[in-house]
């Protein structure tokens, strides 16, 4: 009984926000999917992230005690999860394309979550940066595109693995 309980936990505290993540970052990839040529889908990507980047520390003044208070950080991050995703797109040979965003966007959201949970606390920030002397509004700039910057290594990582998991299921080893 005890056991059926932690899984339970497990499952309402990690996965079903990754699910719902997921979900997220693969609708805003339909809309991505409205710009025809992957280069202007690419820049466009990154002008959304760099104006959430730039509206959120004035967004975050305010208290949040909404859910929807998240949308601008989870943005941030799915945008982190389709620019990768996006350079890697036409050489994932898949014909539905939705399914590898939706499983990058999953894992990367479940690996960022856990790492946060892990430290204790959401501070990204290099020790350099806590002595400089910047303004708040700088300061919280900075330190989400330092957050951005990882979100984005992290969902590399998993395009690409999933990108190598693609080749090699269409291309099995001669050995076979």
């Amino acid at each position: 009984m005890g056991f059926i309980l932690i899984i339970r936990a497990l499952f309402l505290l990690f996965i079903l926000p990754s699910l719902i993540f997921g979900i997220y970052a693969t609708g805003l990839y339909y809309l991505a999917q409205k710009v025809e040529t992957a280069s202007h889908r690419i820049i466009l990507l990154f002008c959304v992230a760099l104006a959430f980047l730039l509206i959120n520390p004035v967004y975050h003044t305010f208290i949040m005690i909404r859910p929807w208070d998240l949308i601008p950080d989870l943005t941030i991050m799915a945008m982190a999860v389709l620019i990768p995703f996006s350079l890697m797109e036409a050489y994932i040979l898949t014909r539905r394309k939705e399914i590898p965003v939706f499983v990058c966007a999953v894992l990367t959201f479940l690996y960022l979550f856990i790492s946060g949970f892990a430290a204790l606390s959401g501070n990204y920030l290099p020790s350099f940066l806590d002595s400089l002397q910047l303004s708040d509004y700088t300061f919280i700039v900075l330190s989400s595109l330092i957050r951005f910057i990882k979100e984005l290594v992290v969902g590399g990582v998993i395009s690409g693995i999933i990108l190598i998991i693609s080749r090699l299921k269409s291309h099995p080893c001669p050995g076979r």
